[in-house]
C-alpha cells in the first residue's frame, strides 16, 4: 500500500529523536505528525467550533440583510471595518432590537472561520454543564471546553450583562475575558448594559487602547414604523 504521508510513513505520530539533541526537553517525546495529524486535529477544532456556535440559527443576518435606521450609521461601518480585518475588541452597546446581534453576526458570517459566536448565557450554561461528567461524559470536561472558547481567533459575546451575576458566574467570565484581554485576541461583543458585569470585566472592556465601543441609539426594529 502506497504511503500518503512521507514525514510519519502514515503512523500520525512520531519520537522526537533526530531533530533534537539528547538531554533537550523535546527529545524521545511523541508528537503529531504536522504534516497529517496536526491538520487533523484543526478540522476537528473548527467542526467542534461551527457545532458550538449554532451559526445556522443566524444564517440570514449578513450586511446584505441588515435594517439600517437612523442610530445604526456608525455601527453599520465599523462592522463592516471590523469583518474585513478582525483585530482589537467590538463592543456594541443599544437597546432591544437595535441591530447589535445582526450586525455581530454578520461579521462572523464574514469572518467565517475560527470563530466562537456565543449567547452569554447559554455559553455559561454549556460549561457549567461540563463541570458534572456523569452528565456529558469526561470527554467533554469543562477544561477543554474553556480553553477552546478562550483561545479562539475571534470570539462573538452576545447579550452580555444578561448573564445571573453569581460567584462563579463572575469568575468564569473574568477568567475569559482577561484571557483574551492580555493577549489582544479579536472579541466582538453585544450588550444592552456591561455595567451589570463584574467590575474587572467592565475595566478591560473600557480599555480605549484595545476596545472601540460604538452605542447603537436606533429603537427596536420591531417598533419602527408602528404608529
Amino acid at each position: 500500500m502506497a504511503v500518503s504521508c512521507q514525514t510519519c510513513q502514515d503512523k500520525q505520530w512520531f519520537r522526537v529523536s533526530d531533530r533534537a539533541l539528547p538531554g533537550s526537553p523535546d527529545f524521545g517525546r511523541l508528537i503529531p505528525c504536522p504534516d497529517c495529524k496536526v491538520a487533523e486535529i484543526e478540522a476537528r477544532r473548527q467542526a467542534e467550533l461551527v457545532r458550538l456556535s449554532g451559526m445556522e440559527n443566524f444564517s440570514q443576518m449578513i450586511f446584505e440583510s441588515f435594517m439600517p435606521a437612523d442610530g445604526t450609521e456608525l455601527a453599520n461601518i465599523a462592522a463592516h471595518i471590523y469583518a474585513e480585518k478582525p483585530e482589537g475588541w467590538l463592543v456594541f452597546s443599544g437597546g432591544y432590537g437595535s441591530g447589535k446581534t445582526h450586525l455581530a453576526a454578520a461579521i462572523a458570517n464574514t469572518v467565517k472561520s475560527d470563530l466562537y459566536f456565543a449567547v452569554v448565557p447559554d455559553m455559561l450554561d454549556y460549561l457549567r454543564a461540563a463541570i458534572d461528567p456523569a452528565r456529558l461524559g469526561e470527554d467533554n470536561s469543562y477544561g477543554e471546553r474553556f480553553e477552546l472558547i478562550k483561545n479562539v481567533g475571534l470570539l462573538v459575546l452576545d447579550d452580555l450583562g444578561t448573564e445571573n451575576q453569581s460567584v462563579w458566574v463572575k469568575q468564569a467570565m473574568f477568567q475569559l475575558i482577561n484571557h483574551r484581554y492580555t493577549r489582544r485576541l479579536p472579541t466582538v461583543i453585544t450588550t444592552n448594559d456591561f455595567t451589570r458585569s463584574e467590575p474587572r470585566v467592565i475595566d478591560r472592556i473600557c480599555d480605549r487602547g484595545l476596545s472601540k465601543l460604538v452605542q447603537i441609539s436606533a429603537p427596536s426594529y420591531r417598533l419602527r414604523g408602528r404608529k
